[in-house]
């Protein structure tokens, strides 16, 4: 009978999972990943996966789907109102919300912010590594309820994104260090909350007089305001 692959497969994801977050994705070696699963053949990762690149999305995938999932119930709540935190509690919370989980939801979220952070990968390699979290439906609706013209929305969206991600995989680096950062780690709950009203905060704060000029006159094609 054939050996089953799964577990073999299983250690190669979870090794890579932990040495990306740990080491960053560049940082981390094939040699490394294979020595870290406990396996001796130097070609299992290629055998199982077959690219670097194929490996970070496989370990990824699982975390992936987590948080589009919940993040897919918390859009769905908060399109039957008109409540903008509930906007934007749909993109923070089910990130994290990984905090307090797993040691694998802490990685991916380490090492979202390591894509994030990689100059030579654009937005389109990093979403296509990613997967899909759910978060376009979440930010469509955060942005036709912030109140600001579209295109000054999606610019702080940008902004207002990487300060979370950034902020999560601090956090998660804080509680996955050793006992003497446990001071300084934040209540769980308090933390999320407070993220989820600063992100609310980018999003919604009225522009200044200086901004407003610099915008210019909205199109003449569509509405001045978000719709």
């Amino acid at each position: 009978m054939p050996r089953d692959p799964g577990p073999t497969r299983q250690a190669i994801a979870d090794a890579a999972l932990r040495l990306f977050a740990d080491r960053g994705v560049a940082g981390a070696t094939i040699a490394d990943i294979t020595a870290a699963a406990g396996q001796r053949n130097s070609s299992a990762v290629q055998y199982h996966f077959g690219s670097r690149q194929q490996l970070l999305g496989a370990a990824l995938a699982p975390l992936t789907r987590r948080v589009r999932d919940r993040r897919a119930a918390l859009v769905e709540v908060a399109a039957g109102g008109g409540d903008v935190r509930a906007a934007a509690d749909a993109f923070v919370a089910p990130l994290a919300e990984l905090l307090t989980g797993d040691w694998q939801g802490r990685a991916f979220l380490r090492i979202i912010a390591d894509l994030a952070a990689d100059p030579s990968r654009t937005p389109a390699e990093i979403s296509a590594l990613v997967g899909e979290t759910g978060a376009a439906a979440a930010n469509a609706l955060l942005v036709a309820r912030s109140g600001l013209e579209r295109a000054l929305a999606r610019a702080r969206l940008g902004v207002a994104e990487t300060m979370v991600i950034y902020a999560l995989a601090a956090q998660a680096r804080l509680l996955d260090s050793g006992t003497r950062a446990r001071a300084r780690r934040p209540d769980p709950a308090l933390f999320a909350a407070n993220l989820t009203d600063m992100y609310l905060a980018a999003l919604t704060a009225p522009p200044s007089a200086e901004v407003v000029t610099l915008l210019g006159p909205p199109p003449e094609t569509g509405p001045s305001g978000v719709g």
